[in-house]
């Protein structure tokens, strides 16, 4: 609804202040050593775990703005805003869950190494105001739908002609507003050469859309749905994925 669109607007600030990852290697919380296995709890269902709400825009202010995949730790996380839910699934999978105050729930994934010593960096954040499914985002106009990142071989996206406005998607997940804030946090000129992207958790996949600046707005260029679950890791050079199914009980109802 407007209203929620008007929520999740915000003009955030651009200072780099608390938005460095901690060095690899760090290993304690508050002075104490972190013990990641001691947080996780798969078995009580969050509404239970959880006992605060957070607010959307003061997570991405302190983890978003110079990185738009997530900057900083669990270690962070839990020492900023507080880690009430943390799971971890047999796949692998290592997540947080918190309540958001604006309404839906934020699901966090870090990336666990084998070395148990090195703290967790956020890998991506998911934040799901409502439940949604692939065949909500069915009427988007794109220039190209697809569901194996192989398909752009060979294509040039410049060529791809632009879909359906920002304000479409937004209709259907409002949550994008909050990647609308942090794109506007850029020159226009900027954009002349880079695309904006957004992701969504979705009940049956992850849905990706890349959106292209023309004519003063974002338009969609690409819709790429997931039905995996699979998290591309964007940071690294070469593309890892990494499992991101999150246990039933944590679906949003």
């Amino acid at each position: 609804t407007p209203r929620e669109i008007r929520e999740l607007k915000r003009t955030y600030e651009t200072t780099t202040k608390n938005q460095n990852s901690l060095v690899a290697g760090e290993t304690t919380t508050n002075g104490q050593p972190i013990n990641i296995d001691a947080l996780i709890d798969n078995e009580t269902p969050y509404e239970e775990l959880i006992t605060k709400e957070i607010d959307i825009h003061e997570f991405v202010q302190k983890f978003c703005i110079s990185n738009l995949t997530g900057s900083g730790s669990l270690n962070r996380v839990n020492n900023e805003i507080g880690i009430e839910c943390l799971r971890c699934t047999e796949a692998g999978a290592l997540y947080s869950v918190h309540k958001v105050k604006q309404g839906g729930l934020l699901y966090i994934f870090y990336t666990r190494y084998e070395d148990d010593s090195a703290v967790p960096p956020i890998l991506r954040w998911f934040y799901v105001p409502k439940k949604r499914s692939r065949a909500d985002f069915g009427t988007l106009q794109t220039g190209l739908d697809i569901t194996d990142p192989k398909n752009l071989d060979g294509i040039d996206v410049e060529s791809l002609p632009s879909g359906s406005n920002i304000n479409a998607v937004k209709a259907i997940d409002p949550s994008v507003q909050i990647f609308e804030n942090l794109g506007n946090l850029q020159d226009k000129e900027y954009w002349d050469s880079n695309y904006l992207l957004t992701w969504h958790y979705l009940s049956d996949g992850i849905m990706e859309i890349c959106y292209r600046y023309s004519a003063g707005e974002f338009k969609v260029l690409i819709k790429y749905f997931i039905e995996d679950y699979q998290i591309d890791d964007y940071s690294e050079p070469v593309r890892e994925r990494y499992d991101g199914h999150i246990l039933e009980k944590d679906q949003i109802q």
